[in-house]
């Protein structure tokens, strides 16, 4: 574990439909670019406590608050609020930022969101981080153990996504 930090710089992004998701950029901007992506949905948020788990000497962290979430407007709402939106609005945070490539974090449904982007834009993605997700296949949801317990059904996934 790395010491918490303050971000060094703070905006928001206009993504549209009067939208706007509110942005922290952490650590070197000549570093390894990440992008995180909080759990929940819903109004959930990322603290500077994500830093703790990140060299920053070496790595550009973005954090972003997710549509309707933390300081992100507007706050908790619904309209326009969809993955397919969260997914572009990822897309709207690499484009910003100029990224070629980036690695892609994220937790519980961060993790979802992060696995549905690679999915989506595999050739965006250096590697990604899934953590304690829960993921979504046909009518079944599978804890992050799934592997283990159908590994033939995460490797055809695997496959799927050129991992």
């Amino acid at each position: 574990m790395y010491r918490m930090q303050k971000p060094i710089n703070t905006f928001y992004l206009d993504v549209g439909n009067n939208t706007s998701i509110y942005v922290r950029e952490y650590g070197n901007p000549k570093g390894v670019p990440f992008i995180a992506n909080h759990g929940g949905p819903g109004g959930a948020h990322t603290t500077d406590h994500i830093t703790k788990r990140f060299n920053l000497k070496k790595s550009y962290l973005i954090v972003y608050d997710q549509r309707g979430c933390g300081k992100s407007t507007p706050t908790l709402s619904i309209q326009n609020n969809t993955t397919n939106t969260m997914i572009e609005d990822i897309r709207k945070i690499k484009a910003h930022f100029n990224f070629n490539k980036f690695i892609i974090v994220g937790g519980s449904w961060g993790a979802m969101l992060s696995i549905m982007y690679t999915a989506k834009y595999p050739g965006d993605i250096l590697s990604y981080i899934a953590c304690s997700g829960c993921y979504f296949f046909k009518d079944t949801v599978w804890p992050r153990e799934m592997f283990k317990l159908h590994y033939d059904k995460w490797e055809t996934f695997c496959k799927l996504i050129n991992v």
